[in-house]
């Protein structure tokens, strides 16, 4: 075993909070698909903006009104306004069927150790080796355990008194790697 690892496992009752699922469902997100950097981002946006004024120009060299433009770019605003208030729609709906689970499973009591983790609710028994975490990830309020489509989600709040969710992230991943 690591000399940086401890053996002592972390032993957790708590009752799953369903605020914490958005927070949960985007730490998951984030462990498969990290965020682009800045720079990334801010070349993407200039290299569409380089585009819509050379179309422009070429609307406009073509004897064409820059309005067909002006009118193109207006009309893709609304279609992503729409798609965005219909997603965060639907993405309630998510929450909420996800959450009447999670309000079924009642008390949570979850093992962890270097063998892995085992958690039994009123609904259901897990383990898990180590291997089929994919990875462990921050969350607001929460640490994420990602497993293929799956999530582990434990809040903070769940955690022993004098053990932090940074520490707790880097036992979990200690044990991870060993």
């Amino acid at each position: 075993m690591d000399a940086g690892v401890t053996s002592e496992p972390i032993e957790l009752r708590y009752r799953f909070d369903t605020r914490v699922l958005p927070a949960a469902m985007s730490g998951w997100w984030r462990s498969a698909v990290p965020p682009q950097k800045f720079v990334h981002r801010a070349v993407f946006w200039a290299v569409v903006w380089l585009g819509l004024l050379v179309l422009a120009g070429a609307i406009g060299q073509a004897g064409l009104s820059p309005a067909f433009v002006i009118a193109g770019i207006l009309g893709a605003g609304v279609m992503v306004a729409a798609f965005a208030y219909l997603q965060r729609t639907r993405m309630r709906q998510f929450y909420r069927i996800v959450g009447a689970h999670w309000d079924r499973t009642g008390e949570i009591s979850v093992r962890l150790d270097a063998r892995g983790i085992e958690m039994r609710d009123d609904v259901s028994e897990r383990r898990y080796a180590w291997a089929a975490i994919d990875a462990v990830h921050k969350a607001k309020g929460a640490t994420v355990l990602r497993t293929g489509m799956s999530m582990i989600a434990i809040p903070d709040a769940a955690l022993p008194e004098g053990l932090s969710a940074s520490a707790f992230r880097a036992r979990l991943k200690g044990w991870r790697e060993l």
